[in-house]
């Protein structure tokens, strides 16, 4: 079972860490929280000690300049937050951890399936991962690909999508898919 402890140390007044659940309530979240694989917990402070929220009951979670999105799986049509990694006008690009392997996924704003399920492969070969099956949804997003391009040749990123989180590259929010 994959946890992942997240920490942030930021200022009370940079502060925008939060969760949003189905009924659109939006929790903020401290500095310190575990995203386990289908959870997600926390210290509520001294009078609720731990919090815990299942993926199933969330829309959104902003931690740390970087947003997951309850979306589906595409063999078990189960839900889990699964991280942004970039978005433009009509398409978003996701990631997930599962077993040893980050698996990408790219979904329209309807949250549609559009280019299926994907391990990322060797470092050697993402090059052409890139020119495959992440340009045809990003073409005009120069930037973006760019930085993918130089993570491939960067020794010291772990893969193309390194240091890259909720990448803007059209007019549309990702906060959109919060209502």
């Amino acid at each position: 079972m994959l946890i992942l402890l997240i920490s942030l140390c930021a200022n009370a007044q940079e502060l925008k860490n939060y969760i949003v659940t189905k009924e659109g309530e939006k929790v903020s979240l401290p500095d310190q929280v575990t995203l386990g694989r289908d959870y997600i917990s926390f210290d509520g402070g001294p009078k609720i000690k731990n919090v815990s929220y299942m993926h199933k009951d969330l829309k959104m979670m902003v931690f740390s300049g970087r947003v997951w999105l309850l979306l589906p799986l595409v063999k078990k049509r189960e839900l889990r937050l699964q991280e942004v990694i970039c978005y433009n006008d009509s398409a978003i690009l996701v990631k997930y951890w599962h077993d040893t392997a980050f698996h990408i996924l790219i979904f329209d704003w309807n949250q549609n399936i559009i280019q299926p399920h994907q391990v990322m492969p060797a470092k050697f070969r993402q090059a052409k991962y890139i020119r495959d099956y992440i340009e045809p949804y990003f073409r005009d997003s120069h930037t973006l690909l760019d930085k993918m391009y130089k993570n491939v040749d960067d020794r010291d990123a772990e893969n193309c999508l390194a240091n890259i989180a909720a990448y803007k590259c059209g007019k549309r929010d990702i906060t959109e898919l919060m209502k």
